[in-house]
This record gives C-alpha cells, sequence and structure tokens, in this order.
C-alpha cells in the first residue's frame, strides 16, 4: 500500500522546545514591532508602498521567529497487511459486579495496571522475565516447519536468544524477592536455554519436521517454568501485600470498588498506555460489544492514522446490564462477516466466562482452531468461588389445571460450606404455597424438587374479577432461598417463574360409527386426562347404526353452529354419510375456516371418509381419495416420519431427532391403511413404508384460520405393545394441542386476549391475539382495536391490531423488542370506554432464572479452554497488555512514517528569501537603495 492508496492527510506537529502557543506569540509580537518600525519609514509614500513594505518585513519575521516551534510535516502509511483485530468485550449484567474477594497479588497488580498503586514496589525483573518467556512461547509455538527454512530457521533462533534475555532477567533477581533464584536458575540454563541454543545451531540443513519435535518438547519444558516463576511472583507479591502499607492497603480497597467493566475501561482507554491505542498502532482493531444474542460494534481505529485522529473513546457508551451471556453465536456470527482470509484475523474475548444462553462456545474454538484463527481470552474477575446461595433457575410446567399441582425443582447453587440450615419456599404475593429445610452441602449446582397445589391461590385471584373468566390464570410465583450471615451476595437468592392456571378445559368432540378399539382408547384416553372436557358421540354398536341426539349437553350433537363453535377440537371418525345434514356440513366447513378450530379425521375400513369426498367436507380434507376407496393390506408396515427438529411438533416423540425417528421406526404398524394422496399445500408428516409402496397417512393442512388433519388408519392403539401409555397418550396429546386453536387466555363480555407464553426471552417480539365479543361489536361494529402495554403502571408501547383477512373477527399485531421487566397488556376499542374492558394479561420478558448474577466468579476454565483449542493464549485481566507483544508477530503490516523538518529545510527559507528578496527589489524601485 502507498500513501495514496491510503488517502491520508499529512500531520504538522511542533517538537521544539518552544510550544507553538509561545512560539506564534512572540513571532506575532516581533513581525508586529518590525512592521511597525518600518510603518515610519513608510508613511509618506504611495498606500501600496506604505502598507506593502512592512507586510513584507513582518512576515519575514515572523516567518524566522517561528523555526523555534520547530515545525515537522509527518506523512504516514501503511506497509504490507495489518491483521484484523476483533475484540469482543461483555458486557452482561454480571460484568458490573465488583471483585472485594479477589485474591490480594491479583489485586495489587490490577491497581498498578489501572494506575491506582504509583509506588515501586515489585521486582521488574521477575515479571519482565515471566512475560518474555510467555511471549516467546507463544511465538514459538506458531512456527510452521512447511515455511521457508530460512524463516523457520529464523524463527528458532531467535527464540534461542529470548531464553538468553530470559536468563540475563533472572540473573538480576535477588534472593530478598526469590530466595531460590541462585539455584533454579542454574536450572533454567540447563533446562531450556543450552537445549534452545543446541537447536537453532543444528536447525539448518536437518529436518524441519524433527526439529519442530524437539521444539515441542523444548516449549512444554519453558510452559513449566513459566508456572515456577509465576509461583515466585505471587510468593513476592503477597509478600508486600502482607506488610500493608498505606499505599497497598488503599489500592486494595479502590479496585474492591471498582466494577469489571469499569477496569477493563482503563485497562483499554484510561491514557496513552491504554491497550487499545497499543494495538491500533499496528493492527486494524475494531471493538465489539457482546449485548446477549447480538455483536453490537462499538469503535474500530485505523492504524495508519495518528493516534489522536482515530478518535480513541474514553469509556464505553453502553452499560453492563443484559441479563444473558451468549459466547458463541454473536462472535461466530461478526467474525464471518470480516473480509478477507481467516488467518488474517484474530479474536480477543474479554469477559468473565459466565456463557448461559446458547450453544456451547467449544466449538466455536475448535472451529477457529481449523481455521487458524486464534481467539485470546482475558479474564475478568476473581477466580475463586465465594460462599455463596444462589436460585439459578425454576424448572416447572407452564401450565396445570385448576384441580392439578405444580411439579418441579428449583436449581440452586451452593457454594457454602457444609452444614448450615437454611429454608427454601416458594411463595405468591408474601404467601408461603410450598418450603422445605436445605443443608448446605458445597457441592455447586443442585436441584431441589417441589411439588404443591394452587388451587386456593388461583380461586382467590379469580375473585378479584368476577366479570372477567380465565382459560389460563396467569400466576406469578417466587422462589426464595434463606438468607446466610456468609452468604456473600443475597441479592441472588430469589428467583421469579410464573405458570398458566387452567380454569377452562379444552373441550372435544369425538365422534364414531362404531365402537372400534381406536374410539375406545381414545375415549378413556381424554377421560382420564384431567386437562380436557369430553364429549364422546357413537353413531351405532353391534353393526347398528342410528343418528346422534341433537341438542346440549354430553352425549348430544349441538343443534346450533353456535354450540359447535364452542369446542376447541372435533375428532371425526368413520361415520356413515346420512349421519349429518346439509347444512351441518357447512358448519363444520365454518368451524374450521372462519372460526379457527381444528379437525382430525380418523378413517375406518366401514363406513369410510372417502364418502364426504365430494361434499364440502372434502374440503377441509387433506387428501384425495381413489375411485373405489382402496386400501392397502400388508405386515408388517412401518412409519417413516420425516427428521422433526421442532420441539412443538407433534411427530415429536423425544428431545433427539435422530432417537425420535428410530422410535417412529419402531412403533407397530398397522395391519391396513387407506390409500389416498396428498393434495398440493398439504404437509404429509407420516408414511407408511411395504416394500417400494409408501403411502401418506398423517396429511396436515391449514384452511383459512383453521387446521385439519387425516389419519389414515385406526391402529395407533397398537403402540401400547410393552409400554402402555408412554408414545400413545404423548401422540394423541400433542396431536389435539397441535391441531385445535390455543384458547385465548382471558376473555369477558368485550374481548378475548391472548399474549402467548408467560414469559419471553430479552428482545423476543410478542404476538398478540384479540377477538372482539358481541357488546363490543355492538357497540363498535368495525372496531379499532389496540393493545396497550404497561410496565410498573407506566405505557411503554401501543400497538395496532389489524383484522385477519380470513374474516374471522381475530385482530392480531405484534410488539417491537421489549426490555426487560413485567409487562400487563389491556385492550383499547375505539367507541367503548375503558374501564367497561376488565380482561387483561400479563407476561415478562428477561432471562429465566438469575443465571448472569448467580455465578460470581470469572469462570476461567472456560476461558482457557477457548484459548487453547483456538490456538490462542488466556491472560488474567492484569495481564492485558499482554496482547500488544502476543498479537505483534501475526500482523504483516508496519506503519511508516516520514518526517520533513520544515523549520530545517528549502520549504521554510525559500519563502523567506522570496519575502526579503521581494521587499529588497521594491525598495530599490521606491529608491530607498
Amino acid at each position: 500500500m502507498d500513501r495514496k492508496d491510503q488517502g491520508m492527510i499529512p500531520d504538522l506537529e511542533f517538537i521544539g522546545e518552544w510550544s507553538v502557543a509561545s512560539g506564534v506569540t512572540l513571532a506575532s509580537f516581533l513581525a508586529l514591532l518590525a512592521g511597525a518600525v518600518y510603518l515610519r519609514e513608510t508613511w509618506k509614500h504611495h498606500a501600496w508602498l506604505r502598507w506593502g513594505l512592512p507586510l513584507l518585513r513582518a512576515a519575514a519575521v515572523f516567518l524566522l521567529v517561528m523555526i523555534l516551534p520547530r515545525a515537522v510535516l509527518t506523512h504516514r502509511w501503511m506497509t504490507g497487511d495489518a491483521v484484523k483485530v476483533l475484540m469482543f468485550v461483555d458486557v452482561s449484567e454480571s460484568m458490573s459486579l465488583k471483585d472485594d474477594a479477589m485474591q490480594k497479588d491479583r489485586k495489587l497488580m490490577v491497581a498498578r495496571r489501572v494506575g491506582v498503586l504509583t509506588e515501586d514496589l515489585f521486582d521488574d525483573d521477575l515479571e519482565r522475565a515471566i512475560q518474555l518467556l510467555d511471549t516467546s512461547r507463544e511465538t514459538a509455538s506458531r512456527l510452521d516447519p512447511q515455511e521457508s527454512g530460512l524463516e523457520y530457521h529464523r524463527g528458532v533462533k531467535k527464540f534461542a536468544d529470548q531464553m538468553d534475555e530470559v536468563f540475563t532477567q533472572v540473573k538480576k533477581v535477588g534472593p530478598g524477592v526469590w530466595p531460590e533464584a541462585a539455584a533454579r536458575r542454574v536450572e533454567f540454563m540447563a533446562e531450556v536455554v543450552q537445549p534452545a541454543d543446541r537447536l537453532a545451531d543444528k536447525v539448518m540443513g536437518n529436518d524441519p519436521r524433527s526439529i519442530q519435535r524437539q521444539m515441542l518438547s523444548l516449549l512444554s519444558v519453558a510452559a513449566r517454568w513459566s508456572d515456577t516463576l509465576r509461583s515466585a511472583w505471587k510468593v513476592h507479591v503477597n509478600s508486600i501485600a502482607d506488610v500493608g502499607s498505606e499505599a497497598t492497603v488503599a489500592a486494595e480497597q479502590q479496585i474492591s470498588t471498582q466494577t469489571r467493566i469499569q477496569r477493563v475501561e482503563n485497562y483499554l482507554f484510561a491514557s496513552e498506555n491504554g491497550v487499545a491505542g497499543k494495538l491500533s498502532d499496528s493492527h486494524n482493531l475494531e471493538i465489539v460489544y457482546l449485548r446477549g444474542r447480538e455483536a453490537v460494534p462499538f469503535w474500530s481505529g485505523d492504524p495508519g492514522l495518528a493516534r489522536d485522529d482515530r478518535g480513541l473513546p474514553l469509556e464505553f457508551d453502553l452499560k453492563a446490564t443484559n441479563s444473558f451471556t451468549d459466547l458463541s453465536a454473536p462472535i461466530r456470527e461478526r467474525t464471518g462477516e470480516t473480509d478477507g482470509a481467516s488467518n488474517r484475523v484474530a479474536v480477543v474475548l474479554v469477559s468473565d466466562g459466565q456463557h448461559n444462553s446458547g450453544n456451547a462456545p467449544i466449538e466455536l474454538a475448535r472451529l477457529f482452531g481449523q481455521q487458524g484463527t486464534p481467539l485470546f481470552t482475558v479474564g475478568v474477575g476473581m477466580s475463586e468461588r465465594p460462599s455463596d446461595i444462589a436460585v439459578l433457575g425454576i424448572n416447572s410446567q407452564e401450565n396445570v389445571s385448576m384441580e392439578g399441582r405444580v411439579r418441579g425443582e428449583v436449581i440452586l447453587k451452593d457454594d457454602m460450606r457444609a452444614g448450615i440450615r437454611f429454608p427454601l419456599r416458594i411463595e405468591h404475593e408474601g404467601s408461603v404455597l410450598w418450603s422445605t429445610n436445605v443443608e448446605t452441602r458445597a457441592e455447586g449446582v443442585r436441584r431441589i424438587p417441589f411439588d404443591f397445589s394452587v388451587k386456593e391461590t388461583a380461586d382467590r385471584l379469580a375473585a378479584r374479577y368476577p366479570n372477567v373468566k380465565y382459560a389460563s390464570q396467569p400466576v406469578k410465583l417466587t422462589a426464595t432461598a434463606g438468607r446466610l450471615s456468609e452468604d456473600k451476595d443475597p441479592s441472588n437468592n430469589e428467583g421469579d417463574f410464573r405458570i398458566a392456571v387452567g380454569t377452562k378445559k379444552p373441550r372435544v368432540l369425538l365422534m364414531d360409527g362404531r365402537p372400534r378399539w381406536e374410539y375406545r382408547y381414545l375415549k378413556n384416553l381424554f377421560l382420564r386426562d384431567d386437562n380436557w372436557e369430553l364429549n364422546a358421540l357413537l353413531a351405532g354398536a353391534g353393526g347398528t347404526t342410528r343418528a346422534f341426539l341433537r341438542g346440549k349437553g354430553p352425549g348430544r350433537f349441538p343443534d346450533t353452529q353456535e354450540e359447535l363453535n364452542r369446542y376447541d377440537l372435533i375428532i371425526f371418525g368413520d361415520l356413515p354419510y346420512g349421519q349429518f345434514t346439509p347444512q351441518e356440513i357447512i358448519w363444520f366447513v365454518d368451524y374450521v375456516g372462519d372460526r379457527g378450530g381444528g379437525m382430525i379425521f380418523m378413517d375406518g375400513r366401514r363406513e369410510r371418509l372417502g364418502v364426504f369426498g365430494p361434499t364440502q367436507l372434502g374440503i377441509l380434507m387433506p387428501v384425495k381419495f381413489k375411485n373405489g376407496f382402496p386400501a392397502f393390506e400388508r405386515t408388517p408396515m412401518k412409519f417413516d416420519v420425516p427428521a422433526v427438529n421442532d420441539l412443538l411438533s407433534p411427530m415429536n416423540l423425544t428431545g433427539d431427532p435422530e432417537m425420535n425417528r428410530a422410535i417412529w421406526g419402531s412403533l407397530r404398524g398397522p395391519h391396513w391403511v387407506s390409500d389416498v394422496t396428498a393434495k398440493a399445500g398439504s404437509e404429509t408428516l407420516a408414511s407408511l413404508v411395504y416394500g417400494p409402496n409408501k403411502i401418506p397417512t398423517m396429511v396436515f393442512q391449514r384452511i383459512g384460520s383453521g387446521k385439519s388433519l387425516y389419519i389414515g388408519f385406526d391402529e395407533s392403539w397398537r403402540w401400547r405393545f410393552n409400554v402402555g401409555d408412554l408414545y400413545h397418550q404423548r401422540f394423541w396429546n400433542q396431536l389435539a394441542n397441535w391441531v385445535m386453536e390455543p384458547p385465548f387466555q382471558v376473555r369477558d363480555d368485550f374481548v378475548a386476549v391472548d399474549t402467548g407464553n408467560l414469559r419471553y426471552d430479552s428482545g423476543e417480539r410478542i404476538r398478540i391475539r384479540v377477538r372482539p365479543q358481541k357488546e363490543a361489536l355492538r357497540r363498535a361494529p368495525n372496531p379499532v382495536i389496540s393493545m396497550v402495554l404497561e410496565q410498573e403502571g407506566e405505557r411503554v408501547a401501543t400497538i395496532r391490531l389489524r383484522a385477519d383477512e380470513d374474516g374471522s373477527m381475530i385482530y392480531r399485531g405484534e410488539t417491537p423488542a421489549l426490555g426487560d421487566g413485567e409487562y400487563e397488556a389491556k385492550v383499547r376499542i375505539e367507541g367503548v370506554l375503558d374501564s367497561l374492558i376488565k380482561a387483561q394479561t400479563g407476561f415478562s420478558v428477561g432471562a429465566q432464572g438469575r443465571m448472569e448474577t448467580a455465578q460470581l466468579h470469572c469462570n476461567v476454565p472456560l476461558l482457557k479452554e477457548l484459548a487453547r483449542d483456538s490456538g490462542g493464549r488466556y491472560l488474567p485481566e492484569e495481564e492485558i497488555d499482554s496482547l500488544v507483544d502476543l498479537l505483534a508477530p501475526m500482523s504483516k503490516g508496519n506503519v511508516v512514517e516520514e518526517q520533513i523538518s520544515l523549520w530545517n529545510s528549502y520549504w521554510w527559507f525559500i519563502p523567506v528569501v522570496l519575502l526579503l528578496g521581494s521587499e529588497w527589489y521594491l525598495r530599490k524601485k521606491a529608491g530607498y537603495v
């Protein structure tokens, strides 16, 4: 690259003993004085001589005096390529913690690094020896025996020379600093320095692979010596800390009051020696925030610019408040956006290592290692686990029936010494619903199961709003671990979670033409489960067929469309063609298409659902029937289910996609299946396979606002063989919940409202559903509906909802990305008083539990593993300066400066000569000479 490519503007600098201000002041004074004296001589002449000659003299005097500040014009440009350094800074909430329990020696080193401890109390020779040894090891570990022999030889020789320098530094360490120094340096000479010299002497002309094996062995020995020197350094620093001088005590106290992110600010920006400035001198440095699942750019610096022109910040402009940390996805995404070859990129992670969301970062580190992209990790915070009890999270089912029980577990962090008893309880608005006594074990993460009834709490909440009907009543609960005197951080002893108490059971209409096994098992399945309300209708028994009784209540088919629409799911079995009137057939079509209901069609051998194909009911079926309604009868047929990656899919019988497919392959197949074809636009969830024959047997489609599913066999009851309800009950429960329209959480006379889940992750968008009821439509036939979100009584967002185009009278909307906190959702309808609409619901946004601040220490093992597997290096925060030396060998770019001393050049004296020459010529012409 040349200067033209960089497009850089030269810098004008002044390097003399006189400052610019002093020089300009003196030069201006003398120039004015010279001009004034000259003006007395030319005062009586023409205007151009009267003013021109004094001005020429004054300008010449000004330039001559301005030699004193010594003006220098600096051109700066890059040669070669500068490596791209992406520095990711963790801004999660745990980075706002303070580390008053950090070890004394580390506190003093941190204090010295951030400028709090300025006294020269420590032995610099021992510290320099450690830094040089570690940097040399890092550089030598990157030597490639495949590169040219001369380059490899130079690398080995440089390592040997550096080991000599380390030995020179160790020789300067006195016994007062390291009592064993004299004896140990002899060992260091024999084990490291001499072998390195011998290796450097024989590298030329020998097999580089053999030399590399010896080098790796020598580096292992050097690593052991690094640990030895560090142990001596730690003893040295602790001995000074134990003296307890006024300076060290004050420094320890001041570091105890600084948060982790504040210390990182000091490391990077506090002074001219800040790491950001040094790195940007020779690298393309970019600092990026790690904010949850996002990588947010903060600052970048061009090494071709003078440091003052790079706009180095003084502090971060984003607070460390994010409620979870992902050390994988955002780094992977941002690094993938970098232009150029991967080996021209180095990644630095500044974090306390508290990864608690997303995929494990170790896979990313291994990927970096394969790509040749080193990851250097800087661990911020104390490495010791302080005595602490914390509620990390609560695992519980989100939905429970009014008569059911809440079961789950409290995930507890137990870093307290063993044998201390404390209470653990779950409360609602101060009322204790469950409690137990726990004894500390100092064993890290523990899981404490709980089981309690929530009926009394739900009844109490329902009594507050008697005109509001809840399909699922949200209840916010709090798990609290009792405070202990030795507990480091009592603020993490609580964790909130929400459950939805189902006060309205989903209604299922099960209809069949005969009491076949599938009908019997399904009827018993729904009747045994308290979470469902079943109306089972049977058209015949023992071969006879009879019409359903019409009317309201159990055992009767609904006599009005309004009554049919009250059901959440309809299972349509092997029914005779004449069972329903043409008007009732239209009710089914409207139930699915307009009302948004769900229907499951379950074929049979006798009456065959194909007879309904030509009717309007055939619109709802996602399959086409062949002439004569043929059936395929072979054994054993096997299920073929595509890979299921969606945990909410009804075909998911286990959390693992491969295991799920294996389970479906092991289930007993039916003895027959209807030979149908799937309609265009439908989705085949499962097929039955026999030899080359593959028949779609579970086919799904959306119709208008609703869903329909066709099942071409009636023998799922065979799945119970040897395993009972394990798969049969799970499948049908999942299928029913998946096909039917999700119930609205809460309704009153004016609206039905639903905001989906009770808890969302930070930054998620919440989908809202509202259906106006008759009373609202009577007052506002074409309603304009909005959802108002409030947080702690303050309005934070208003979302305009839009009606579905299918005429289902369901209004939908989506919130913007919301910040963490508790939200209340209220409906506004233009033309309807707000006070009349009582139905409202709520949800929370934020990380599940308190994982972010539950672990108070720096996760050093994780950060070391990331560095090791990527080919990088781990550094504790007090050694962050070592990044400059570690990254230096990676860059093939150099900043070249060319300085022109203007004060001592023709560029300065030619204008002076021209000014004085012009003055002399004009004086002569005017007759002064």
